[in-house]
């Protein structure tokens, strides 16, 4: 891998980093990391002006920036010394549609040795302004139900604070829950669906196999919806159906995230469907004239 690709990859973790970790959970940054511009230095997040997700970048705050302090902790992990390295930094991001609504961050960096002869250096986000969001935007409140709404925003509540475990609860019954809607859903609309769902629903409701209930459901979603030919439903339950108790804190906020991520994407498809479908009695109503 060329120092270009290796450079694309740490960015993109940063950018990660400030989009999506809560606070507290830390990131394990590396030399590379001081030979990034601070206009290289962006994320994704809400922004109150323009009432949406945008694109935000790291603006300069005086002469401590955070480019600075990433340089100064590249020279204490190149160091084979007792010398350490810490830093709190303020930050400003500035989104770029409106360039005028600004986010706040700051950010706790400090060396860490796990073992004697090794040393990592590690950031941590320890507050932002404004707070957090946990109300969920568009895609998700125009679809999920009001019980997961209210399930969702306690789940990016406890993901705010770095609670994986509470995190992964929540958005286990989300989960559950939609793949109900989703077929509640496929009946109302499809009467080929209805045919074939109706009663593997009703089977469900009895044995409570919802493996079953995906197999019966795949062939009726959008093929858009397919990730490498595989129905990511099947993922999200695989995923949820762990037992809570064999899982690390860590490992509930990572499978939170992700779980958010995916479905978040079957969402936008099935709305995608919905779209081309209005789309296509259009197309056909119009042929009639």
């Amino acid at each position: 891998m060329g120092n270009e690709d290796l450079q694309k990859g740490m960015r993109a973790n940063l950018n990660n980093f400030l989009s999506e970790f809560p606070l507290y959970r830390g990131l394990e940054i590396y030399d590379i990391y001081a030979e990034l511009d601070e206009r290289d230095i962006s994320f994704n997040a809400f922004c109150e002006i323009d009432n949406r997700i945008t694109t935000f970048k790291i603006i300069s705050i005086g002469a401590s920036t955070l480019k600075d302090e990433l340089k100064k902790s590249a020279v204490s992990l190149a160091t084979n010394s007792t010398f350490d390295y810490m830093f709190v930094v303020q930050c400003s991001a500035m989104c770029q549609d409106c360039q005028q609504f600004q986010r706040q961050l700051l950010i706790y960096g400090n060396t860490l040795r796990p073992k004697k002869d090794e040393k990592k250096f590690v950031i941590r986000k320890i507050g932002q302004y404004p707070a957090p969001e946990v109300n969920p935007d568009k895609i998700f409140s125009d679809f999920l139900s009001k019980e997961d709404i209210d399930f969702y925003k306690k789940a990016k509540q406890n993901l705010n604070f770095n609670y994986g475990i509470g995190a992964f609860a929540y958005f286990r019954r989300i989960v559950e829950n939609e793949i109900l809607n989703i077929t509640k859903k496929l009946i109302e609309d499809n009467q080929t669906a209805k045919e074939k769902l109706d009663p593997a629903l009703k089977l469900f409701k009895e044995n409570h196999q919802m493996k079953r209930l995906i197999e019966t459901l795949t062939p009726f979603l959008p093929r858009n919806i397919f990730l490498s030919n595989e129905n990511p439903l099947n993922t999200l339950y695989a995923t949820i159906s762990d037992g809570i108790h064999n899982l690390t804190e860590e490992e509930c906020t990572n499978r939170s995230l992700n779980i958010e991520k995916l479905l978040r994407h079957v969402i936008v498809e099935l709305r995608n469907q919905e779209s081309r479908n209005d789309a296509n009695d259009a197309l056909n109503n119009l042929k009639k004239f």
